[in-house]
């Protein structure tokens, strides 16, 4: 049975019911980290996933929410013994500091005992990732998500702040996964959900749920997850699945993941 596991479905604001966005997806025998929002390693011990069974990490971008968790995912990695190489997929901004990251806080390549592969989303060129011997392509589309603070913080930067959605797609059965990352707005869809998918995991935190429901009216989708939720949204929850339901009426199955939650996929 492939699953996928709500590690965290919080905002990025700190709230004290939810953690942060993070994501275990279990399919055909493999396991894939999808962001490592704090403290996602306290959930996967939690499940009893051991770390040395994680055969990728994908990373959306680099809010902390997003990957606050991932020097203890690799330290705990470390002191269970793990030795396989561990691949992450990220942002190319974010190789840099995280090296420097894990020396800072003592976790150095010659220390922890295994390989990390670090494999920069623009490397792809646009063209998807194969891992499980091919039998998992891993395609990324940028979103705007993180113009406003480009803006803001350095407005001439051109290698910098880069915000993705992820698609997961099987071709053997072409089951295809999406998640949405962070958004800056509905449309930074267009381009990954140009061909349909079997489940969108849509965040919720950066526009109205009418904005997102317009939107997806036309989108070949037969289930929705709303996760990253706001503590507005969240309180509400069962409201904005019927409204959902009712502007969007060929879906399948619409839901407003909490932490913990597990969707068989």
């Amino acid at each position: 049975m492939d699953v996928l596991t709500f590690l965290g479905t919080g905002c990025g604001l700190p709230m004290a019911d939810r953690f942060h966005a993070s994501l275990l997806l279990e399919a055909g025998g493999r396991r894939w980290l999808l962001d490592a929002g704090a403290p996602c390693s306290h959930r996967l011990k939690a499940l009893g996933i051991p770390f040395a069974s994680l055969d990728a990490v994908f990373i959306s971008h680099g809010h902390s929410d997003h990957v606050s968790g991932l020097p203890m995912v690799i330290q705990g990695a470390w002191l269970e013994g793990r030795t396989q190489p561990l691949p992450l997929y990220l942002p190319a901004e974010l190789v840099a500091p995280l090296r420097a990251w894990l020396e800072a806080v003592y976790l150095p390549g010659k220390l922890i005992g295994f390989p990390l592969e670090f494999h920069a989303w623009e490397s792809l060129d646009g063209e998807p990732a194969a891992l499980d011997g091919g039998r998992l392509r891993v395609s990324v589309r940028p979103t705007s998500h993180l113009y406003g603070l480009r803006m803001l913080i350095d407005p001439a930067a051109t290698d910098r702040f880069m915000a993705y959605s992820l698609a997961l797609e099987w071709p053997e059965t072409g089951r295809r996964l999406v998640y949405s990352g962070d958004l800056g707005q509905p449309q930074d869809l267009d381009a990954i959900l140009e061909f349909p998918c079997d489940l969108l995991v849509c965040e919720m935190s950066h526009f109205t749920p009418e904005d997102l429901f317009v939107y997806l009216r036309e989108k070949s989708i037969r289930r929705l997850c709303l996760a990253h939720l706001t503590a507005q949204y969240g309180a509400k929850a069962d409201l904005l699945c019927k409204l959902g339901a009712r502007m969007i009426p060929r879906l399948r199955e619409i839901r407003a993941v909490r932490d913990g939650d597990r969707l068989e996929f």
